[in-house]
């Protein structure tokens, strides 16, 4: 009698722990399997570049997750006398001259500025693309980088051109012509060495925008500028301290180092060894492109004939009836 009665009450327990059996293999099987994808989205390189596609930037979709993280999230203190102000009892001259700069190597691209080439440019909605310097200008420019330059030298700062004055140093040969600054970068480790060397020049000031992105510019002006990042490194990669920068400042250190010597419209620049490789792995070389705070410039010519300006981005190759381009095309 005891066995007819106990046998529904095994069954109950039997029945209950094998559901609840079932429902704890399904949970650990959905965890499992979610506890994948997540892994896979984040660190399989593939995988991730399609998930992030919109958001993770060129220079990133083929580095590593874990090395991502440790780059963006890793700690950097800022030194207190980062943000002091530089005492110049004596204002050192500049050992160079602007009549040191070749103005015959300097791309002015004068047929552009003839009304009837202007006008077809505009027909084909590309003036965003027109040159924004002239030659005084571009004079300025490139005085100023080397007054930049012979500073840092003399403190025995290494720099390098990065960012859009690399592209336009790989595709252009020069600035790009829609472009109008240069942009350097020298180690965070040199910032003090740096800040020294730059602040007490004559006619010329350092403006610290914030503590890791840095300006030389003439006194008394606001433009032009040459940009002055920092990067930190490893053995595997250079990154641009700035968060903001490592867009366009995060390359391989073995495709920097050792530098290499190269010209830019008749100055002599140093420049990562791989240079035009670094430019395709950053940028989408063959597409030219007119960033959004460069389009300000020609807000008004925009309001009087707008669709003369309204391209901002387009295949380098239909410039071609504008400018010679370098290396497009090429893997």
């Amino acid at each position: 009698m005891s066995k007819l009665t106990n046998l529904p009450f095994a069954f109950i327990v039997s029945t209950i722990s094998q559901k609840v059996w079932h429902g704890r293999a399904k949970f650990l099987t959905v965890t499992v399997a979610f506890a994948l994808l997540v892994y896979m989205i984040i660190f399989v390189i593939p995988v991730r570049n399609v998930v992030f596609y919109p958001v993770i930037e060129k220079a990133w979709r083929q580095v590593k997750t874990s090395d991502i993280l440790k780059i963006h999230y890793g700690e950097l203190k800022i030194p207190d006398g980062i943000f002091s102000i530089v005492s110049c009892p004596v204002l050192l001259e500049t050992p160079v001259n602007i009549s040191d700069v070749n103005t015959s190597a300097i791309l002015t691209y004068d047929y552009l500025r003839d009304p009837e080439v202007v006008r077809r440019v505009l027909e084909k909605g590309h003036g965003q693309f027109l040159p924004v310097l002239n030659l005084s200008q571009k004079i300025e420019n490139f005085y100023l980088y080397k007054v930049a330059a012979a500073a840092l030298d003399s403190v025995d700062v290494r720099h390098f051109i990065v960012a859009g004055a690399l592209l336009g140093l790989s595709r252009h040969r020069g600035l790009i012509p829609w472009d109008d600054d240069i942009d350097i970068v020298v180690s965070f480790d040199s910032w003090e060495l740096v800040k020294q060397a730059l602040s007490c020049i004559r006619g010329f000031r350092l403006f610290k925008g914030n503590a890791i992105h840095w300006s030389l510019k003439y006194l008394g002006r606001d433009y032009p500028f040459v940009d002055i990042l920092f990067y930190d490194k490893d053995d595997a990669f250079v990154w641009a301290i700035t968060w903001y920068s490592r867009g366009t400042v995060f390359y391989p250190t073995a495709d920097v180092f050792p530098l290499v010597e190269s010209t830019f419209e008749g100055v002599k620049v140093p420049v990562p060894r791989h240079a035009i490789k670094i430019a395709k792995q950053i940028y989408n070389y063959d597409d030219c492109v007119v960033y959004r705070g460069h389009t300000q410039r020609f807000q008004s010519l925009i309001e009087t004939y707008p669709k003369g300006y309204l391209v901002s981005e387009v295949p380098c190759t239909e410039l071609s009836y504008m400018y010679s381009m370098f290396n497009l095309g090429e893997s």
